[in-house]
């Protein structure tokens, strides 16, 4: 893009992704983007190129996000007030 600054780029979104989330398009060494699926009313799997991350409940308005593979395995590693922090959580 001739004649534009970062700044100046548009860029596309993938609907239900995170805003938050980086884009994998033109940097290197960027994380996938997480794939985020709703398997009941209050918990949310997290997951990215296959792998499971984890997993998002929701409890009382609170997202509380719990690292690894097995639901019933799953260990909380943050608490956050909307899901986009509460992704976020698996790229740290």
């Amino acid at each position: 893009m001739i004649g534009t600054t970062l700044g100046e780029r548009s860029s596309t979104r993938t609907p239900g992704v995170p805003t938050s989330a980086p884009s994998a398009i033109g940097c290197s060494g960027a994380r996938p983007v997480p794939e985020i699926t709703q398997i009941a009313a209050d918990l949310i799997e997290i997951s990215a190129s296959g792998s499971v991350l984890g997993f998002v409940e929701i409890t009382n308005g609170v997202f509380v996000a719990l690292a690894g593979e097995r639901y019933d395995r799953a260990v909380e590693v943050a608490q956050a007030l909307d899901l986009d922090r509460a992704v976020a959580a698996f790229a740290a």
